[in-house]
C-alpha cells in the first residue's frame, strides 16, 4: 500500500515529501508532469507517475494500491469557468478514492472554502471538500489561512518602490501561515493514519497581522522601509490579464482578496490546535531575505 502525493515539487509537496521520507517512509508514489523537476536525491527514493491532475482516468490509474493520498489542487488560469474547473478536479480526485478504495485523504483546502461560491478560487476548492466528502473515505481538509510566502512575488516592488500592494485597506487584519507549517501538518496526519471521519482542520499562524503590520516587519527584515498601498480592484484584474488569466479567474481572484478579513471568510476561530509556530519575522529572516539580497545582487549598481 502507498501514500501519493499530488504537486510534489511546490512549497507544500516538496517539503511534505522530505518529511515523510525523513521518516523513513518508503512507499511514495508522487504525481506530476515531469518527473525531471524533481530533485535527484528525491526522485532516487520514490515512485512517479507522470500526468495532469485534470485526467481522471491518470488520476485513477496512478493512485491503484494507495491507501492514503494528499490532494492539492492545481489552479489553471487559462479556463473559461473557474468553478467549472474545481468540480472537475474533485471529480477525478473522488473518483480515484472510489475506484481504488483509498482509506484516507489529506485535501489542502483553504480558510474561507466553507463558503461554496462568491470567494473565487477559495470557494471551488470548497467544492472538492464537498465531493471528498462524498466517499467514504476519512478525509481531512486543511484550512490553512494568508501564506507568507505570497509575499515572494511582489519581491520587486519592495524593491522598486518600497511597497507591497493588495486590493484591500491596509488596515486588513489576517492570520498568516508559512507552507512549512500546512507541510508538516500534512505529514503528522500522513503518518498516523488512526483518525477517522470527515473534518475541516482550520490552520493559522502564531499571529494575526494587518498589511501594514506586515509591512513593518518586511521593513525590519530586509533592512529598507517598506509600506503597504491599496490598488484598485481594476489593477488586480490587469494583473491577472497579463498572466494569461480569463476574466473569470481575474474577477475571482478581486473577489477572494477583497474577502479577505471579512467575517464570512474568517470562518474557524483561531484554537490553540490550529496555531503553527512560524512567524512572520521568522520567515522573513530565514527565506524573505536571502531571496532579496539574492535579486538585489543580480541588480545593475
Amino acid at each position: 500500500m502507498s501514500t501519493v502525493i499530488t504537486a510534489p515539487t511546490g512549497h507544500i509537496g516538496s517539503a511534505l515529501t522530505r518529511h515523510l521520507l525523513d521518516a523513513g517512509r518508503t512507499d511514495l508514489v508522487l504525481l506530476l508532469r515531469d518527473a525531471s523537476k524533481l530533485p535527484a536525491d528525491v526522485r532516487d527514493r520514490v515512485e512517479t507517475r507522470e500526468g495532469v491532475l485534470q485526467d481522471a482516468a491518470f488520476v485513477r490509474e496512478a493512485t491503484a494500491g494507495a491507501e492514503a493520498l494528499f490532494w492539492l489542487s492545481p489552479a489553471d488560469f487559462t479556463t473559461p469557468d473557474v468553478y467549472g474547473w474545481y468540480e472537475g478536479l474533485g471529480a477525478a480526485a473522488a473518483g480515484a478514492v472510489r475506484a481504488n478504495g483509498i482509506g484516507h485523504v489529506v485535501d489542502l483546502s483553504s480558510i474561507g472554502a466553507q463558503e461554496r461560491s462568491g470567494f473565487g478560487p477559495v470557494s471551488g476548492v470548497g467544492r472538492i471538500e464537498a465531493a471528498l466528502d462524498a466517499t467514504d473515505a476519512a478525509v481531512r481538509h486543511l484550512r490553512p489561512t494568508f501564506f507568507m510566502e505570497n509575499f515572494e512575488p511582489q519581491l520587486g516592488a519592495i524593491a522598486g518602490a518600497g511597497a507591497v500592494f493588495f486590493p484591500a485597506p491596509p488596515e486588513t487584519r489576517t492570520s498568516m501561515i508559512a507552507t512549512r507549517d500546512i507541510a508538516a501538518k500534512a505529514a503528522e496526519l500522513l503518518l498516523d493514519l488512526s483518525w477517522s471521519g470527515r473534518e475541516a482542520v482550520p490552520l493559522h499562524g502564531p499571529r494575526d497581522y494587518t498589511y501594514a503590520d506586515a509591512a513593518a516587519v518586511l521593513s525590519a527584515g530586509l533592512g529598507r522601509p517598506v509600506v503597504a498601498q491599496q490598488v484598485p480592484s481594476e489593477a488586480v484584474v490587469q494583473q491577472y490579464d497579463g498572466m494569461g488569466a480569463t476574466p473569470a479567474w481575474a474577477s475571482g481572484f478581486v473577489d477572494l482578496y477583497t474577502s479577505i478579513g471579512t467575517p464570512r471568510y474568517v470562518g474557524d476561530p483561531r484554537t490553540a490546535a490550529s496555531t503553527t509556530p512560524t512567524a512572520l519575522e521568522t520567515y522573513v529572516a530565514d527565506t524573505l531575505r536571502p531571496m532579496y539580497e539574492a535579486m538585489a545582487a543580480t541588480q545593475p549598481a
